[in-house]
């Protein structure tokens, strides 16, 4: 006698049967669903061009994006092209709050020295009130020779350089390096000799450091200079240990220091040139 119970019953068989039907279908459901993805936009699109591509304004509604100030941050070189800045160069000669002193000449940046009252005076610069520059650029250049005679510092900037994280940054902010740096003290006789000492090649003792500051006139300076070691040229526009002077600030970046031949200066005299 056969066990009912261990019988599959017809419902279950029609089950069993729709699942295997099912199964063998898949994989061509499957298939036709992926060529229709592939050929319904040749069919919906014959000529290759989308609908937004057709009309602009649909491509810019879609991209469209918001742009309130709250959902934007914009870095600092993308605010710089995106907003012109009001960076101007600076235009002070002599500055009573940085004690600086700087000239502009016409190939471009900035010339910088750290004076005295005796070379203030001499460059005719007031001592008690800052200053601006000349307005005419043949007579900055002319005063640009003269304040490079007692060295100082070249920046190679222009008004782009100022504008920094959003704001107008000052020159003495701490940030900018000079391309150019040359040491030296420099001293004038009353008849007109120039005593030069090298920093670069001396340094000033204690004692002649204090008397150069002590100095009332450019020949005290001179004087002190002389203790020192300083060398002496008749006149700047000869004198190998100021050639630099020849050259234009932007010329002289990565040119290295060459001494001139001992023969052009004496060892500096109170009153003459050996």
């Amino acid at each position: 006698m056969t066990d009912i119970s261990k019988r599959p019953s017809r419902r279950a068989k029609n089950i069993a049967t729709r699942r295997s039907h099912s199964t063998q279908f898949t994989p061509l459901l499957i298939g036709i669903f992926i060529i229709a993805c592939l050929f319904v936009p040749f069919v919906l699109f014959p000529d290759g061009v989308l609908p937004w591509e057709k009309n602009p304004s649909a491509r810019s509604q879609a991209n469209k994006v918001n742009l309130s100030p709250a959902n934007v941050s914009l870095s600092p070189r993308t605010d710089l092209q995106a907003t012109k800045h009001n960076c101007s160069m600076p235009t002070s000669r002599y500055s009573l709050s940085t004690g600086i002193t700087s000239c502009y000449p016409s190939s471009g940046g900035i010339w910088t020295a750290k004076l005295g009252p005796v070379e203030l005076q001499h460059l005719q610069i007031d001592r008690f009130e800052s200053s601006e520059r000349h307005q005419d650029q043949a007579r900055e250049d002319n005063f640009c020779y003269q304040l490079r005679l007692f060295g100082g510092s070249w920046y190679d900037l222009d008004e782009d350089d100022f504008w920094d994280n959003g704001k107008c940054v000052e020159l003495y902010s701490g940030q900018f390096i000079p391309a150019v740096v040359i040491k030296r003290e420099v001293g004038i006789q009353d008849d007109g000799i120039i005593a030069i000492l090298d920093l670069n090649d001396h340094n000033l003792a204690p004692e002649n450091r204090r008397a150069l500051e002590n100095a009332l006139c450019m020949d005290h300076r001179a004087m002190v200079l002389g203790w020192s070691g300083a060398k002496a040229c008749v006149n700047a526009s000869s004198c190998p240990l100021l050639q630099d002077l020849s050259e234009r600030p932007d010329m002289l970046q990565g040119i290295s220091k060459q001494h001139p031949p001992e023969f052009f200066c004496g060892t500096f005299l109170f009153d003459s040139v050996a």
